[in-house]
């Protein structure tokens, strides 16, 4: 007996009310953002560390989707790929 949970009809049903909950995010230049902490693996602070470091200000948008960021002090920048 087939549960049905692969049948296309169940798979668009299922996507759809996914998408509806699904907010676009269209950056702009000069937008200030949160950078992901990628942090080694086996940091000390273990959980406790924090996931986003510091505000900073979209300098550039490449295509395909890659940012120069910029921290509020105009003085070094990053380049975060995807965005």
């Amino acid at each position: 007996m087939a549960t049905g949970c692969s049948s296309p009809s169940y798979q668009r049903r299922i996507a759809r009310a996914f998408n509806k909950k699904v907010k676009s995010r269209n950056p702009k230049e000069g937008d200030l953002v949160l950078k992901d902490n990628r942090a080694p693996i086996h940091d000390p602070k273990g959980k406790f560390r924090p996931n986003w470091t510091g505000l900073y200000i979209i300098k550039a948008i490449w295509s395909g989707g890659a940012v120069v960021l910029m921290d509020l002090d105009n003085l070094d920048c990053y380049t975060q790929w995807p965005f």
